[in-house]
Parts: C-alpha cells; sequence; structure tokens
C-alpha cells in the first residue's frame, strides 16, 4: 500500500475516532438523558435508560478497540505507536483485581442496575480514553464542544420544562410510575443531572468569557444561560457550589480577570434573578430548597454533623469503617458497583437516625471513597495519580492555553470538584473521560503523529 492510501486509511480512522467522541459527549446524553432516575408509587428508584447508556457505551467501546488493535497490530500498514496513560491502566487493572476478588462477582462485572458501573465500563473508559488520545485531532475540537454545547442547551430546556411539571417521559411511562406534581425543580435525583451541568457550565462560561469577536460572544452566552438555569432548577447545591470555584479558579490566572470576573458575576445574578422571579410565581420550591441548606447545616451542627448533605458524612463514615475493617478490604475492597450489599443501617444507626430504618445506601457519595471501599485503597492512589497527571500540567497551562482548551478543562474540574461529594454515572463519567484525553493531549500544540512506528509508548 502506497503512502498516499496509508495516509486515507489514517485520516478515516481519526474520524471515526470524532464520531465517536461525538456520540459519547452530544449524542448519547441527549437520547439517554442524564436524570431519568425517580421515585416510583412504591418507593423506588429506576433509570429508564441505565442498559441503553451502558450498551452506547459498550459499542462505542468495541468501535474504539478495533481502531486501536489496526493501529497496533505488528506489521500493520497503518501501525502508530500507541501512548497509554499509566495511572489510568493502573487503575483499571485493580478495578478488575477487586472484580476477581469481589463479594458478588457477576454484579462487579456488569455493575449494579443503578449505576452500571462495573469491570466492563472501566475497561470501556479506557479503551476510548486511550482511542481519544491517540487519535484526536486539533481541527475537530471546536465541533466536539459546539456539539456538547448544543446538547446540553437541550436538556436544560427539558430541566426548565421539568420546573414547570412538563415531563416528557410521563407520556410514556406515566402508567407505571408517579410522576410528581409539585415543583422540585427536576425530578428525581437531582445530583445526577447536577453532575451534568458541572460539566458543561464551566466549559460554555469559559468559552464565552474568552471569546473575540461580539458574533461569537453572543451566541455562546446562549448554552451559558440555558445550562446556568438547568443548574439552578436542578437545584443541587453541591453541583452549583463546584461550578463557581470551578468558574473562580480558571478566572484567576486571566490577564483581564477582574473583567471577565465581572462579566461572569453579572451573568450569574441575571441568571438567578430570573429564576428566582419565576420561582416566586410558581411556589417558590426553588428559592425553599436553597434556603434550606442553611437550617439544615445549623441543625446538623446542634445535633450530628453526619446527618449534613443527605446524610452524606455517615455514609462516609459507614464505607470508610468497612474498608478498615480487614487488610483484605484496604486492598481490594468489596467489589464495583457492590456497596449496596453493604449500605444498609445498623440498629444502633437506626436509632440515631430514624429516618435512616428503611434505607440502604447504594453509593458513598463521592467517588474517592466509593473507588476506595469498592475496590481498595490501590485503586484510589491509582485514580487519584490519574487526576493529578491531568491537573498539575494544566495548572501551569491555563494562562496560555487556547479559549476551547481553558473549556476544556474547566469542565474536567468542574466534574471533579463535585465528585468528591457526589457519586458517578454511566452516562456522564464517558464525557469526562473524552475531556480527560483531550487535556492529556495538548492539543493546543499538538504533535502530529507518524503514519508508521513501532512499539508502545507509556505517558505517567
Amino acid at each position: 500500500m502506497d503512502a498516499k492510501s496509508i495516509l486515507r486509511v489514517q485520516t478515516f480512522l481519526e474520524t471515526v475516532s470524532t464520531v465517536i467522541a461525538l456520540l459519547l459527549c452530544a449524542v448519547v446524553p441527549l437520547i439517554c438523558y442524564p436524570n431519568v432516575i425517580l421515585s416510583g408509587s412504591a418507593g423506588n428508584a429506576v433509570d429508564f435508560f441505565i442498559y441503553y447508556k451502558a450498551i452506547a457505551l459498550y459499542l462505542l467501546a468495541g468501535a474504539s478497540l478495533l481502531i486501536l488493535l489496526v493501529q497496533g497490530i505488528p506489521g500493520s500498514p497503518w501501525r502508530r505507536k500507541i501512548r497509554i496513560k499509566a495511572t489510568l491502566l493502573l487503575f483499571t487493572a485493580w478495578v478488575a483485581v477487586a472484580t476477581y476478588f469481589s463479594s458478588e462477582p457477576g454484579t462487579s462485572l456488569w455493575g449494579y442496575t443503578f449505576q452500571n458501573l462495573g469491570l466492563l465500563s472501566y475497561v470501556s473508559y479506557f479503551i476510548i480514553y486511550t482511542l481519544i488520545l491517540n487519535n484526536f485531532r486539533n481541527k475537530d475540537l471546536k465541533l466536539l464542544t459546539y456539539a456538547t454545547l448544543t446538547s446540553s442547551s437541550l436538556i436544560a430546556v427539558s430541566c426548565i420544562f421539568e420546573y414547570f411539571g412538563v415531563h416528557f417521559l410521563e407520556f410514556i411511562f406515566a402508567n407505571h410510575y408517579t410522576f410528581p406534581t409539585q415543583v422540585h425543580a427536576t425530578f428525581g435525583n437531582s445530583n445526577n443531572v447536577g453532575s451534568y451541568f458541572t460539566l458543561t457550565v464551566p466549559l460554555s462560561t469559559m468559552l464565552w468569557l474568552r471569546s473575540k469577536g461580539k458574533r461569537e460572544s453572543a451566541l455562546l452566552l446562549i448554552p451559558t444561560l440555558l445550562c446556568l438555569w438547568g443548574l439552578i432548577v436542578s437545584t443541587s447545591r453541591i453541583s452549583l457550589a463546584a461550578v463557581l470555584v470551578t468558574c473562580l479558579v480558571c478566572i484567576m490566572p486571566l490577564d483581564d480577570r477582574w473583567f471577565s470576573f465581572r462579566k461572569f458575576l453579572a451573568v450569574l445574578a441575571f441568571a438567578f434573578a430570573v429564576s428566582f422571579l419565576v420561582d416566586a410565581m410558581t411556589g417558590s420550591a426553588i428559592r425553599e430548597k436553597y434556603v434550606a441548606a442553611g437550617s439544615q447545616t445549623r441543625d446538623a451542627a446542634t445535633s450530628n454533623l453526619r446527618k449534613l448533605g443527605s446524610n452524606r458524612l455517615y455514609a462516609y463514615e459507614k464505607f470508610v469503617k468497612l474498608t478498615l475493617k480487614s487488610p483484605r478490604r484496604m486492598l481490594v475492597g468489596v467489589g464495583p458497583d457492590c456497596l449496596y450489599l453493604y449500605g444498609w443501617t445498623s440498629d444502633e444507626d437506626a436509632r440515631t437516625f430514624p429516618s435512616l430504618a428503611n434505607i440502604v445506601f447504594c453509593q458513598a457519595h463521592s467517588d474517592m471513597v466509593e473507588y476506595m471501599a469498592t475496590m481498595g485503597i490501590p485503586a484510589l492512589v491509582f485514580y487519584v495519580g490519574f487526576l493529578l497527571s491531568i491537573l498539575l500540567p494544566w495548572r501551569r497551562e491555563m494562562k496560555s492555553a487556547a479559549p476551547v482548551m481553558t473549556g476544556l478543562f474547566a469542565g474536567w474540574l468542574g466534574y471533579v470538584l463535585q465528585s468528591f461529594l457526589n457519586f458517578p454515572n454511566v452516562g456522564i463519567v464517558g464525557i469526562f473521560f473524552v475531556f480527560s484525553a483531550i487535556l492529556s493531549t495538548k492539543v493546543n500544540n499538538p504533535a502530529e503523529p507518524q503514519p508508521a512506528g513501532n512499539g508502545t509508548e507509556h505517558n505517567s
């Protein structure tokens, strides 16, 4: 095969890689809406699309694996060096080890139905991350970001409709589940949709703040406002706090930081003013949720701080003690996605927390505690190492980075911050790993890969 044919094939494979990233970031979330968890009449929790999200992830990972195999087979005319993030490889390998020693290997392999974050999902994330790391092209970056913002804007509009009690899924599932009639902003678990907006609000905000032309600035203001409104009506206070901290952190390195800060405050004030004005005319449910944070904190401080944040501190204490219970659990945990086996409330705790008597914690409400409890301390160390391998270089490059890369880093950082106090979701974590891979490629100043090469390069 001549050099021109090889180049055409490589261009095709890179295009397919871009399509996979687009599907995962813009199409899957739009079709499989990230907040479709609600309480039914029997008090159960259901994610209508959880299996579709997982299947989409597995299919995209399968296609990614085929491309990597084509590029990695010795003697292949399309062979190229495959870079691998060592810390992520170690994390994924330890997920496999924890699955082998799991209390319930079947669940750890496929994932519990509420999350579907078993070994197969983490292997899929590693494959997709590696594909994007090796094949994503600088010229496709704006297409990816704008498609993601278009998708998130439509999801935000859906959130706003839900605020007014219009649930599109009710037309399909009304005979099976009881949809809320009183405004709670978005139905179901607000933290899921909130964690989604921790990716998209900082992304759109930083793109808007760093846009040059008036036309581009006006266009980017639309998704910024829509995503802010979606975040506000989600009533996820943890997600909102993570977004505010992220935007402030990413604004400070800019040369025009004070001007950008004033612009951000103006848009934020406008978004809240409109939201609360509409809220005041429709029952004040959103305002009450945010105001309640103060009284809940005071009540917890005078009784037991473990009640804070839907009893998050109680969950952290519970699962940290579970991890430290034996050397084996410190090493390999209890198995990926298996916390529901141990999340029951003891009789002693039920007397202290009567409201938790019939509740089982399926998640630790923190990625860090979750990974430690389900996969052991080594998995947590490898995952934190993976985060630091991206965070530390980008901390130095924030000031000189291109606007689109600053936006991606802001979205990545927003997700990381909220993940300390929230739980992961199979439909959202995939976007995080795509962002991670693009940041790792340093697309701001890429080195074009050669048509052929030997061996495998390890990037720690």
